[in-house]
């Protein structure tokens, strides 16, 4: 019984030699690792989808003159929504920047062009806007130098800040508010309707 078993345990080395008598052959292969953190990206929600004064008739217009005619203060409200906390940029660009009245400065957006009397194309006039009733997150907010409330200027940033310095934050909320005047009455046809329309694009910066 014991020549069995060491004849067998020879036998079976014979088959298996030792590791060291044969060198081996090698292959390899290789596996990546990779990903992308994405910080996600800041979104801008008007809410509604435009300022609209409606039909109004002169006589209910509160400020006529022959060289203007204010229509008052219109309201839309907007939110802006991070993934994550950022800190936010605003900025409005005028689709009709060439229709602003030079008179009025760089503060005003522009009116479309509409008709005069005689069927010429002109400046119908333009609108200023105002940002108030803003929010970081739930909580009262500003701009960064007191810009809030203050007609911004198309083309240009202004940044959500509380206690005059730039913040982050997740949920950034506030009001548009439009002011439109029409220049030159004289010019355009007053016994008939006279539509007016303008239009800003919403650009949001965040970091």
């Amino acid at each position: 019984m014991e020549m069995k078993q060491k004849w067998a345990f020879i036998f079976f080395a014979s088959l298996f030699p030792p590791a060291l008598a044969v060198k081996p052959t090698l292959s390899t292969t290789e596996f990546k690792v990779s990903g992308e953190i994405n910080p996600g990206v800041c979104s801008v929600n008007i809410h509604g989808d435009g300022v609209h004064y409606g039909n109004m008739f002169l006589k209910n217009v509160s400020s006529i003159t022959s060289d203007e005619i204010e229509l008052g203060t219109k309201s839309i409200a907007y939110s802006i929504q991070c993934p994550q906390k950022a800190q936010v940029w605003l900025m409005l660009d005028d689709n009709y920047a060439g229709a602003v009245p030079e008179l009025w400065g760089d503060k005003y957006f522009g009116l479309a062009p509409g008709k005069s009397k005689d069927g010429e194309n002109i400046n119908l006039g333009g609108y200023q806007v105002t940002l108030t009733e803003l929010y970081i997150d739930g909580d009262s907010a500003g701009l960064v130098n007191d810009m809030a409330g203050k007609p911004i200027t198309p083309g240009r940033f202004v940044v959500y800040s509380m206690d005059k310095i730039i913040t982050t934050g997740k949920v950034f909320t506030g009001l548009f508010n439009v002011k439109a005047k029409i220049i030159n009455p004289k010019l355009i046809d007053m016994d008939s309707a006279v539509n007016f329309s303008g239009s800003a694009r919403v650009t949001i910066s965040y970091y």
